[in-house]
């Protein structure tokens, strides 16, 4: 029951979002001092209080709180008849994934194990702790004195022998074990410490970078080596963070990491295979043991995947690339309402979901889950299978949380199955969505914050085919110091313990792929008892010649490119004048933008304004571009956007009489700070 009460108060005061008693008196109709005793530990409280009170404090699932109340009222009677532990054991296990389910940390109540097995020892007598600045006073009995308030006062006037629980002492819980051996201080290379004087700094996959940020929190500081070491957890795209350590990883890409945990081990033979010299020397040949580990799935809104068959029938890589290449699929099932047959795909350049949805779609042609070979990659009918798939995604999002807040914005306008057919996304991902996570993930990033649950649910189709796994590997670098590489050993252990693995298992993540955690449920949009073969891993030159391939086969678009090459881009960000040796604007697009500007049949660059007076002599054009050709006699036209040179663009009211087709893109290229004087 303590357990159970100090849950709910943990719930009630959660940073950002806690309210007072008064408040939530106002919502519930309940009394402060009611709402006090809820919390208190000493009586199980009804279930319509317990569903009000959760309610009142913010959560639109009241369900799985009422059935914690009832798991705690088993264990409390298990605990008292000295019954088996199996009651006791789910309560436990329940109540930390709840709590981590809404935010709360529950680090000082260890594992669920060490909480179930210290429920069966005797206890210190409770020292229960006030609700800050609003508890009630005292009860009184009929003859003015004090009701008996410590818990053996209450036991002794029922009658009743001490109660088995958690013990809240000012506010915190002290899990006590009287079990010799049976608790130990995780991180036992060394005690915690004050005054950091070392990081270990991780680059996180963004899926899990919160919950790894937290777990860091609860970690604490160790001291190794002479030095106090703390951690420090940076999310970034896994294949961003690929890039930068390939080419070494300078002050521009962030803080350089310690340790790297990318969504998937296949970015670590990547940027091997990229990576020369120093940077090469940086990267370990192997990456680590994994962390957790989700399935690549096939998810469609549930109407559209009810349609289909779901949940008993599962479709595969090549279903999908048919079902894409039907132009009236949806109106021959009945549903011309839903339009067309659209796919939503991310970027496999820096998306973990993207790049293994793009080698399963390889996988068409071979009929096999072994490994894939070069010439798989060339043959033509799977190069049309693979076009197929990539014809028909509609809309591409960089990740997996671009991708699903889009998707999200279109659910609240009621728009889901008019948006998209189906996404490959992790399984993780189908249930944080449905969860209320609009980006599929626990992240601090803008647009993220849990909200309620969707309109329309996203479930999982596990292809039957094959599939890949996103592994979360824990890759220390080369060339830590050696404090950082304990500390990251001693950490790496740490999440192989029962809490980290509780607080990924609260997101849907597994940690062993055959086996479903509490989250992978039918009401979550995923299936726990499906198993598809896990497909094999390319070696690192295959992979990197199947992102050749993409590129070749992913669907065109039409992109005019506006450039600004006036005078004002050749000046600083912050002051007119610059060194020679400083970067001008022009400088920092071609940063932001890449070296890649060549022109294609379907990109085509416009130059607005001139180069200063300095490099005019050299080039009209951006220095890292050849030379364009010269602009069409007066009196010829072009479709901008299909043109298949480059043109130095003249005012647009005299440069073409035709406008860009319905595929095409127009994107102008701003100074990065003031605008253009000329």
């Amino acid at each position: 029951m303590a357990a159970f009460a100090w849950a709910l108060r943990s719930l009630r005061s959660r940073p950002g979002q806690g309210r007072t008693l008064k408040e939530m008196a106002e919502a519930t109709q309940y009394s402060p001092s009611a709402l006090s005793r809820v919390t208190d530990g000493r009586k199980l409280p009804d279930t319509d209080v317990v569903q009000k009170f959760v309610s009142a404090a913010g959560v639109t699932d009241t369900g799985p709180w009422v059935g914690l109340r009832y798991q705690a009222q088993a264990c409390e009677q298990e605990l008292r008849s000295q019954g088996p532990d199996g009651a006791s054991a789910e309560f436990a296990a329940a109540l930390i994934s709840t709590c981590h389910a809404h935010g709360i940390a529950t680090g000082e109540l260890g594992t669920a194990q060490e909480l179930a097995a210290s429920w069966k020892v005797s206890q210190p007598e409770p020292v229960f702790a006030a609700e800050p600045q609003d508890a009630p006073r005292p009860e009184l009995d009929q003859q003015g004195a004090p009701r008996p308030e410590t818990e053996r006062q209450r036991q002794e006037v029922l009658g009743r022998r001490p109660r088995r629980s958690v013990w809240l002492a000012v506010g915190l819980v002290a899990v006590v074990v009287a079990t010799a051996g049976l608790v130990k201080l995780v991180g036992g290379a060394g005690s915690s410490c004050g005054h950091v004087t070392e990081t270990l700094r991780i680059a996180s996959s963004t899926d899990k970078s919160r919950v790894l940020g937290d777990l860091a929190h609860d970690f604490g500081t160790r001291s190794s080596h002479g030095q106090c070491v703390g951690i420090v957890v940076d999310s970034i795209d896994s294949g961003i963070a690929m890039q930068a350590l390939a080419r070494g990883w300078d002050k521009s890409d962030g803080p350089r990491p310690d340790v790297w945990s990318p969504a998937s081990r296949i970015w670590l033979p990547i940027a091997r295979q990229r990576a020369h010299g120093a940077a090469l020397d940086h990267l370990p040949e192997e990456a680590g043991p994994s962390v957790v580990t989700s399935p690549l799935t096939i998810a469609m809104p549930e109407p559209m995947a009810k349609a289909l068959g779901w949940p008993k029938k599962q479709i595969g890589w090549k279903n999908l690339a048919s079902l894409a290449g039907q132009p009236h699929f949806w109106k021959d099932h009945g549903h011309p309402e839903w339009g067309t047959f659209k796919l939503g795909k991310t970027n496999p350049e820096y998306s973990t979901s993207g790049l293994n949805a793009t080698i399963a779609a390889f996988y068409t042609k071979t009929g096999t889950s072994g490994e894939l070979a070069p010439e798989d990659l060339q043959d033509a009918d799977n190069r049309k299978r693979v076009q197929d798939i990539e014809k028909a995604a509609v809309h591409y999002g960089d990740t997996t949380l671009t991708f699903l807040a889009n998707l999200r914005r279109a659910d609240d306008g009621n728009q889901s199955t008019s948006y998209i057919s189906a996404v490959t996304v992790e399984e993780t991902a189908v249930i944080a969505y449905n969860k209320g996570y609009p980006c599929g993930s626990a992240s601090k990033e803008h647009g993220c914050a849990r909200q309620k649950p969707p309109k329309t649910k996203l479930v999982a189709f596990y292809p039957d085919d094959g599939t890949l796994y996103s592994d979360h590997p824990y890759i220390p670098l080369n060339g830590l110091r050696p404090a950082q590489q304990a500390v990251a050993d001693d950490f790496r252990k740490y999440l192989a313990g029962d809490h980290a693995v509780s607080r990924f298992a609260g997101l849907g993540f597994r940690t062993d792929p055959a086996k479903a955690t509490a989250q992978i449920t039918r009401g979550n949009g995923a299936l726990p008892d499906a198993a598809p073969p896990r497909l094999d891993t390319p070696s690192a030159d295959v992979l990197d010649k199947l992102l050749v391939a993409w590129r070749q086969l992913r669907k065109p678009a039409n992109v005019l490119i506006l450039m600004d090459t006036s005078g004002s881009m050749d000046e600083g960000i912050d002051k007119k004048d610059r060194l020679p040796t400083e970067r001008s604007k022009l400088d920092y697009v071609k940063a932001a933008r890449g070296p890649s500007w060549t022109d294609s049949p379907t990109r085509t660059k416009w130059a607005c304004g001139a180069l200063p007076t300095a490099t005019r002599s050299t080039s009209r054009w951006p220095p890292w571009e050849p030379r364009p050709r010269p602009a069409a006699p007066t009196g010829t036209t072009s479709t901008p956007a299909s043109s298949t040179s480059n043109r130095r663009a003249r005012p647009p009211s005299t440069t073409s009489s035709t406008r860009p087709s319905k595929n095409s893109a127009a994107t102008t290229i701003p100074t990065p700070s003031t605008p253009s004087s000329s």
